[in-house]
């Protein structure tokens, strides 16, 4: 499980069951408001997806991180496919 400290965290729900805060009503907002496309590439996206290797996965991604005192609301995050995701300077880095 990622650490809170993360700047990129990733916001779906994970195989342990957490979510990190954010709702399925708040990821579908998020994936509704981009029209279930990718906000950077826009790639068609497939709301139940979220792994690597499936077709159309995505990450909600946070706009501003919860560590640097961004919220879990949809107004803080966009929709974006792995790749995308993992190409955002924040993925994946300790504050």
């Amino acid at each position: 499980m990622c650490s809170p400290f993360f700047m990129s965290i990733n916001i779906v729900n994970n195989e342990a069951g957490g979510n990190y805060g954010v709702s399925k009503e708040t990821r579908q907002i998020i994936f509704n408001r981009a029209e279930g496309k990718c906000e950077k590439c826009r790639k068609l996206l497939v709301f139940e997806n979220h792994k690597e290797g499936q077709l159309g996965a995505w990450e909600a991604h946070h706009r501003t991180s919860v560590a640097s005192g961004g919220n879990n609301v949809a107004s803080n995050g966009k929709a974006l496919c792995l790749n995308c995701h993992k190409a955002t300077y924040s993925y994946g880095r300790l504050m």
